[in-house]
């Protein structure tokens, strides 16, 4: 639990944290040759495979409100906490709200199998793809660039915990109405780039009152020159398994994936195939 009568500032340590330090608490998948999903419109696939770069979104414009959030028990025993320290509450709300969220960028992913579930929900007129990777591949390739990856862990927040001697943990976690996601995070860091207010074990002086409201300040400047989204660098031709067509769309749309593919990237047009959920029933 987060400790208030510690005079360091509970934030993300210089470096980052290693991906074996959290292994724990959202643990990977014990196979790391299963398939992971992202489904996506036809402009990003075009813009992923023209740009060669994957887009994470900032944690905060998530449409899940309770996103980065901690549960009702963990809220609980951090009131007691913060009853001995009442200066700090509004600071600990500032925490989880802008500095987590604010310095977090997200890719989202989906286990295997296939669902018909995700294509409504990411491709719901019927005209999208879906782009499969070997989590063991896009394992290697993130996390040697220092990102965090592993599965998101579904629980009851009306009852559940989870550890929070880690800032990011909130964030690999969700309510179980999202259970149906089967979801797998990518997240970015990008604290260094947004100053804000820091969670002190003791009363502010001047000074740092001082030091908080410009930091702020420039935070909200920086926040607008970043937008809500970054790009990073995505190898298309080692990642990508296979580009896969919505299984409701029409033979025509078809086509102009595979058009579409092979102007921006030739080698991947193999790639393309239909969703094995439109295979003709047996009888």
């Amino acid at each position: 639990m987060v400790n208030v009568n510690d005079d360091k500032p509970f934030l993300i340590p210089e470096g980052g944290y290693r991906h074996s330090d959290f292994s724990n608490v959202v643990p990977p998948p014990s196979d790391k040759s299963v398939v992971r999903w992202r489904y996506i419109d036809l402009a990003r696939l075009v813009a992923l495979l023209n740009d060669k770069k994957l887009h994470f979104s900032r944690a905060d414009v998530f449409k899940d409100r309770h996103e980065g959030s901690i549960t009702k028990p963990m809220w609980e025993k951090l009131k007691i906490q913060l009853a001995k320290r009442p200066e700090l509450r509004k600071t600990m709300s500032n925490f989880f709200e802008r500095y987590m969220k604010e310095s977090a960028f997200v890719s989202c992913w989906c286990m295997e199998p296939e669902s018909e579930a995700m294509w409504k929900l990411y491709c719901g007129d019927n005209y999208g793809v879906a782009i499969t990777v070997v989590y063991r591949d896009i394992e290697a390739f993130f996390i040697n660039q220092g990102l965090l990856m592993t599965k998101v862990k579904y629980l009851n927040y009306q009852v559940e915990e989870f550890p929070l001697d880690m800032s990011f943990y909130p964030l690999f976690h969700k309510r179980q109405a999202f259970a149906h996601e089967k979801e797998v995070r990518i997240i970015k860091w990008c604290s260094e780039h947004i100053p804000g207010k820091r969670v002190r074990g003791h009363t502010p002086t001047e000074e740092e009152k001082r030091i908080d409201e410009y930091e702020l300040k420039r935070g909200e400047e920086l926040k607008v020159e970043r937008g809500t989204g970054i790009l990073l660098e995505f190898d298309v031709e080692k990642l990508i398994r296979n580009i896969v067509v919505h299984p409701y769309a029409t033979e025509w749309y078809f086509e102009v994936v595979k058009v579409a593919v092979e102007k921006f990237t030739p080698k991947l047009v193999g790639k393309v195939r239909w969703s094995s959920m439109r295979t003709e029933p047996l009888y």
